[in-house]
């Protein structure tokens, strides 16, 4: 039996996603026949094209008219209408533009001009609002899919499957997605949704297929379902869209819902899935210890558009571990997604892996997709990079340990470190231990510093309006990331969000949350509203941000 995994929009189109190359890898260890489409690259790669854009631009024209013939328009058409009229103005310039742009973008010299660079996202931007007002009011961005049916409403998701005025995604996936999904007839349809962006595209994507042969069987899975396994065991409805749901990690699952399809394998032997059964939702036994990571191959990426990715060089993701090793962050929900405790991959392998992937796809630049490398993994694989002699340029996320040297930092710097992220959240002491962060502002100023000295970008997240947070502990963040701007090379900033299963939201007295906005329509919710009775309010947080 062919099984294929598939990636749906919308994911930001830069390099791969790691779930569909683990997931392929492990069946192919596991003699299956399997194969994988990133759906999401070759969507923005055929919509940024000059056809591509000139069949939104047709669309929005019509529209246009549409509404220019009418006497009166209403305030929600007068809307659309302005929409409209902007991409129809600025639609040549793009739709002329848009290759250039992306050449510019996957150019090894021109990529490096930052006015070149930045006139050509510019662009890209723009065909994409061109796209986005062609389907109104829905809007598709790199980093965002908006519609006017809310994907935290199971209702309005699928309402949303089946809107063909507003679904952008609905015409692509049947003329240029569905043959390519078909072909070969395949038995298993597995599609990865690790985002909130990716649930309406991937659901109206299942929807399709669904239609065009009820018999696949149409699997689900990602950390998104992971984070709602007793919301979908709730929904019914949804199941007419697919045929089960894989939460947690989702190797050993899939295999053997794979045996399962071949030859009957019992289905209630499969851990972590949720499948409909009669009328009833039956949630199978929920694996408590998650896979072993050193027992898993190095990730395949055979079949994905490798030469289709903006970025002009080929990146690959690498995963050092599962789970959090800090795992202790309040406002954070990250361990939520994952089985078990933290694991480790033997630095060996690890190593192993990246050399196998150098020599196979000829790249030596590498992303690590954990959510922060323990200080102990990231020196032990640079001393294996030094001693090999491997040339390779990586990023990662780390923490601001105090075992973080000018030793270490200029360790990680000779084995192709060029930047790594650091979540320092807040520079106040206070909030920091309500985020029990673990970490000291002083240590934090000493590893910028180690980093600038060994010429690696150091890039800082930030967090504002965290529960009990006030005015002045806001701005103290503020200064202190300006009166050490020769340290810290950037930085990046949000507002707190009440997660679904963080340790705010799961003990909110103890964080001053005096209430949180729950509704029963909104079954999908990953986060909440809240009112936070000391501190900043929502409007001051806004306010700051400002």
């Amino acid at each position: 039996m062919l099984t294929k995994l598939l990636f749906p929009p919308q994911w930001i189109p830069t390099q791969p996603y790691l779930s569909l190359p683990s997931l392929t890898a492990f069946l192919k260890a596991n003699n299956c026949n399997v194969s994988q489409i990133d759906i999401n690259t070759s969507f923005y790669d055929h919509l940024l094209i000059k056809k591509g854009l000139q069949v939104y631009y047709d669309k929005a024209q019509t529209k246009f008219h549409e509404l220019e013939s009418k006497k009166e328009l209403s305030p929600e058409f007068q809307k659309q209408y302005a929409a409209l009229s902007s991409s129809i103005l600025f639609g040549d310039y793009v739709i002329n533009g848009v290759e250039d742009a992306k050449n510019i973008i996957k150019s090894k010299e021109d990529f490096y001009d930052i006015e070149k660079l930045f006139n050509a996202f510019k662009i890209l931007e723009l065909g994409l609002k061109l796209a986005s007002s062609a389907y109104y009011p829905s809007n598709l961005t790199f980093h965002s899919y908006d519609m006017r049916h809310s994907c935290r409403k199971s209702l309005d998701v699928l309402e949303a499957i089946n809107d063909r005025e507003e679904n952008i995604f609905i015409e692509y996936f049947e003329k240029y997605t569905l043959p390519e999904v078909l072909e070969g007839n395949p038995g298993l349809i597995g599609i990865s949704i690790i985002n909130i962006s990716q649930l309406i595209p991937g659901l109206t994507l299942a929807n399709v297929i669904k239609k065009a042969d009820p018999k696949i069987h149409i699997n689900i899975g990602g950390s998104v379902f992971t984070r709602l396994i007793n919301e979908i065991s709730k929904t019914k409805d949804l199941f007419s869209v697919f045929d089960s749901v894989i939460v947690h990690e989702g190797e050993t699952a899939l295999l053997r819902l794979i045996k399962h399809l071949d030859n009957g394998f019992d289905i209630r032997d499969i851990p972590n899935l949720i499948y409909k059964k009669g009328p009833e939702i039956i949630v199978n036994r929920l694996s408590s210890s998650g896979e072993d990571i050193n027992l898993l191959p190095t990730p395949c990426f055979d079949g994905l558009p490798l030469d289709k990715y903006l970025s002009p060089e080929l990146v690959i993701p690498v995963l050092s571990s599962r789970g959090c090793y800090w795992n202790r962050c309040t406002f954070c929900d990250h361990g939520f997604g994952y089985s078990g405790k933290y694991r480790p991959r033997d630095v060996d392998l690890l190593f192993n892996d990246i050399k196998t992937l150098t020599n196979k796809h000829k790249t030596k630049f590498f992303t690590f997709q954990d959510e922060g490398l323990s200080t102990k993994i990231i020196g032990a694989l640079s001393d294996r990079i030094i001693d090999e002699k491997m040339d390779i340029s990586w990023l990662a996320d780390s923490r601001f340990e105090s075992s973080f040297s000018h030793e270490l930092g200029s360790r990680l710097s000779q084995a192709g470190c060029k930047m790594l992220y650091f979540g320092l959240e807040s520079a106040n002491e206070r909030v920091l231990k309500c985020m029990d962060k673990g970490i000291k502002k002083e240590n934090v100023l000493k590893i910028c510093r180690f980093c600038k000295e060994s010429g690696i970008w150091a890039h800082l997240f930030l967090i504002f309006g965290f529960p009990t947070e006030t005015h002045s502990e806001a701005r103290e963040t503020m200064d202190f990331i300006l009166h050490n701007s020769d340290k810290i090379r950037s930085m990046s900033f949000g507002s707190f969000q009440l997660t679904k299963h963080s340790k705010v939201y799961e003990n909110p007295d103890n964080f001053s949350i005096s209430k949180i906005y729950k509704d029963d329509a909104i079954d999908l919710s990953l986060w909440y509203d809240c009112d936070i009775s000391a501190g900043l309010s929502k409007k001051d947080t806004e306010g700051v941000i400002q």
